[in-house]
Order: C-alpha cells, then sequence, then structure tokens
C-alpha cells in the first residue's frame, strides 16, 4: 500500500511533488475514541493511489478537538494539509484559518469544483449531498466542504424497563418524558427515568429544533456572528423543563461536564430508562443492549409539546481544501474527496462508523439492499435528518468562540442543577460571559499579529 498511516511532521507539504513527479496529497483527519475509527477511509486513501498511480496520498490524524490548533501550526509554516477534516463544531475555526501569507487558508469547495461534474473519472458528489449536511455547511451561499460525516441527537429507551413502567410507546414530546418518567418511578422499575450529558451540542439541538437562534446573523450564516441570542423564551423553557425533571427525581445528574460515559454507563447498568445520545451510537447501543439482555428502541430527540421540530443540530465532519494548490494537487485532493464520497465509500463509511449517509444515491442503494429495513434505528437516523430540512432555523449555529459560549452554558445549568441558583439571573450572567467569549474570539482571529492559541478551541 503507497499510501501511509504515519504523521510527516512539519516538514511534509501539501501540494508538492513526489519522487518521479507523482502528486502528493497530505490529508489530515479528525480521530475520535472508536476503534479502528478511520480504517474504512485509510482504505479508501489507499484505492485512490491504485485506481491513480501518479498520486501518493499520505494519511495522518489527530484528534477532532486538536485538529484545528494542528492546522493552524502548519499552515503559519507554510505546510498546510491538502485536505483536513473538520468536526462540525470548528467550522468557524475552519473558515477563520490563514495560510502563511494572512489568507484564508481554505476555499469553498463549491468554488474550487467550479460547475465541474466530473473531476478526472471521479463524478462530483456534493450536488447529491443530503439537505441536512449540505445546509450546515453552506455560508454566504456557497457549500464550504465536502460532507464526510453526518449525526444528530436521538433518544435511547430500555423497552424492557419501560415495559415494567406499563410504558407502551417511547416517548415524543417533552411532556411525554415527564410522564414516563413519572411512571418508572413510580414502578421504580430503574433509578431514574432519563439522563444526558451537561454538553453544548443539546443546547444547540433543542433550540434548532424550535428553530430559535443563538447568535445573530441568521445563527452565524449570514455573516460572522457578533452578539449572543440568550434571552429568548425557548432557553428559558427548556431549561424550567431540564431543572423540573431533575428536581423530582427524574433526571440523572452526574456532575461533571460533558460526562458522556458517566450516563452511557448509567443506561447500559439498567439505572436509567432513557437517555440521550448520537445517532454514531445507534449500531452499538443496540447491540450492547441485547448482549445484556433488554431492547433498545432508537427515537428521535423529544421536542416541546406543539411546537414539532423545524431543525436539527448536525454532527460529523467535512472535508476542508486547502486554497493556492498547484491545479494537479488541487484535482487530486478533489478527486480524493469525491472517490471517498461515491455511494460504495459512504455505505462503507456508514455502516463501519454509524455516520448517516452524506448522499442521496448512498440512501437508496442502501434501501434498495434492505439495510434501513433490517436496521430501523438507522432508518430513524435518516428519516429525522430528512424531516426537518426548512430554512427557518433550521441549521445549527456557527458560533465564533464556540468553545466560551457553550462553556458558559453548561457551566450556568450546572449551578441550576446542583445548588438550585434561580435559572433567569444566572443565565444573564452566562450571556454576559458567552458575548465576552465571542467578542474575545472575533477581535483576536481579525487582528493582525500573533493569536491567543484559544481561539483554536473547538466547543464540542
Amino acid at each position: 500500500m503507497r499510501s501511509t498511516n504515519e504523521g510527516i511532521g512539519a516538514g511534509g507539504r501539501a501540494g508538492v511533488v513526489g519522487p518521479d513527479g507523482e502528486v502528493v496529497v497530505d490529508v489530515l483527519l479528525s480521530d475520535y475514541p472508536f476503534p479502528g475509527f478511520l480504517d474504512p477511509l485509510r482504505a479508501g486513501a489507499a484505492e485512490f493511489e491504485r485506481r491513480y498511480p501518479g498520486v501518493r496520498v499520505m494519511v495522518r490524524s489527530v484528534g477532532y478537538e486538536e485538529l484545528p490548533a494542528q492546522v493552524a501550526e502548519e499552515a503559519a509554516k507554510g505546510s498546510p494539509p491538502a485536505l483536513a477534516s473538520y468536526y462540525t463544531g470548528a467550522s468557524r475555526q475552519a473558515m477563520d484559518t490563514l495560510n502563511s501569507e494572512g489568507a484564508a487558508l481554505f476555499t469553498p469547495v463549491e468554488r474550487a469544483l467550479a460547475g465541474r461534474s466530473h473531476v478526472w473519472d471521479e463524478p462530483v458528489t456534493t450536488g447529491d449531498t443530503v439537505a441536512a449536511a449540505r445546509g450546515f455547511l453552506t455560508y454566504g451561499g456557497e457549500l464550504m466542504a465536502v460532507p464526510l460525516g453526518l449525526s444528530t441527537m436521538v433518544l435511547y429507551s430500555n423497552r424492557t424497563v419501560l415495559a415494567e413502567a406499563g410504558v407502551t410507546d417511547a416517548p415524543r414530546t417533552w411532556g411525554e418524558v415527564s410522564s414516563v418518567c413519572a411512571a418508572v418511578e413510580r414502578t421504580r422499575s430503574a433509578r431514574f427515568g432519563v439522563s444526558w450529558p451537561n454538553d453544548g451540542k443539546l443546547f444547540q439541538q433543542w433550540l434548532t429544533q424550535e428553530g430559535a437562534h443563538l447568535v445573530d446573523r441568521a445563527n452565524g450564516r449570514r455573516g460572522r456572528a457578533g452578539r449572543v441570542l440568550m434571552r429568548g423564551g425557548e432557553l428559558e423553557e427548556l431549561i424550567t423543563w431540564w431543572r423540573d425533571l431533575h428536581a423530582k427525581g427524574h433526571y440523572l445528574h452526574t456532575g461533571a461536564l460533558e460526562d458522556w460515559p458517566g450516563v452511557i454507563t448509567a443506561f447500559a447498568k439498567g439505572e436509567v430508562a432513557m437517555r440521550v445520545g448520537s445517532s454514531f451510537e445507534a449500531e452499538h447501543v443496540v447491540r450492547a443492549g441485547r448482549e445484556a439482555g433488554f431492547e433498545v428502541e432508537v427515537g428521535p430527540l423529544p421536542h416541546r409539546d406543539g411546537r414539532p421540530p423545524v431543525g436539527n443540530w448536525v454532527g460529523g465532519d467535512a472535508l476542508w481544501l486547502t486554497d493556492g494548490l498547484d491545479e494537479r494537487t488541487r484535482d487530486a485532493a478533489l478527486a480524493l474527496s469525491m472517490y471517498l464520497t461515491r455511494p460504495e465509500g459512504v455505505m462503507t463509511w456508514h455502516k463501519a462508523s454509524g455516520s448517516s449517509p452524506t448522499t442521496g444515491s448512498a440512501l437508496r442503494s442502501l434501501e434498495a439492499e434492505g439495510w434501513f429495513r433490517e436496521r430501523p434505528h438507522h432508518a430513524l437516523v435518516r428519516d429525522r435528518l430528512r424531516a426537518c430540512e426548512g430554512p427557518r432555523g433550521a441549521h445549527a449555529p456557527i458560533i465564533p468562540g464556540s468553545h466560551g459560549v457553550q462553556s458558559a452554558l453548561m457551566e450556568a445549568m450546572r449551578e441550576v442543577l446542583t445548588h438550585g441558583v434561580e435559572p433567569r439571573g444566572r443565565f444573564r450572567q452566562a450571556e454576559a460571559r458567552a458575548q465576552a467569549a465571542l467578542e474575545e474570539y472575533n477581535a483576536t482571529v481579525t487582528a493582525p499579529g500573533p493569536r491567543d492559541p484559544r481561539w483554536a478551541m473547538v466547543g464540542t
């Protein structure tokens, strides 16, 4: 295999010519804490090399939270990767990363494709991108990057526990969640009715469901957001419902921020009847439940009563293309992006990683082979992403200073839950802190000179 999975160090360069005049495409991928997570993409890169003998693909990886800082450092030295896969929550950092001459490092992929139907022998896949992914990655009317992974939030229910509580249908609304939790408490079928981590993604998801914006300028999509919006009724209603579930003993609060392991463990042990989690986990959670002796139902994230969802927070990754590459390297990088997102590639990635398919053709092929019929948990995710495609609040925010903004939300909620602090006043303080984080980020990335390293921190 000509592709390498080893780091190439600071001396590696995007857009260089290797031995015998071969084109070298340096690719830096975000990695996640799942065994073999990137293996299908590494295999795809190796297949691409065999397809194009004059191209060498150098695949590297780094944790998704560290990737923005590493790309920025390499770009400042004049040696950025040709392609980098950014987590969706780091999209603003991708747009704000500069090359060694102080210009934007990445070019919108739609602009680079320039209306072509093929790059080399590879059909262009971006026109087939599902609406949820295309909508999230569109900024200023252009598709910024090639969607590689796609996920959203779902509700996992322990059907065995719910049946013991006399519950036949998993909840679909906040009110139904409260009712199911009360039934679980009456029958003592589990210690807690529901849990989810105190995580910034969930604030975004529930607000996006209702079409509410967390920042101005159309949730940061019609220009750089300059103001945090935390005074809407939608946020207050979410906080009140969450607090009341906890006050009644229905909600398991582990006390830690972003405590996914704690919540997952409690559900696996049968201590919690329901939990919110990423759709990436669906296959694993269903299988783990079966092995533990209980049935897991995967359902849509419950929404506020009387307000059907109009949008979805979107997780996953996308491939960003470095600007200013020589023509051969640019087209090699584009062709590789198209190859990895061809129907077969998307299907393989979906089956291996749990990522929801990012193209319509892959969805149709999976449907034709009966994949979704046999795995309704994947069908549920597909249907939820299809259902919320409207323009009003349908796409989660692009937040300058996302780490600071989300930290302000999470820490305020922890004090509400742990110490019974009055929510309205505490979230006014959170708004001020989040606004300061947003302004500090914007000042850092728009001013000349060295940047405060915190600008590259990812709001997960």
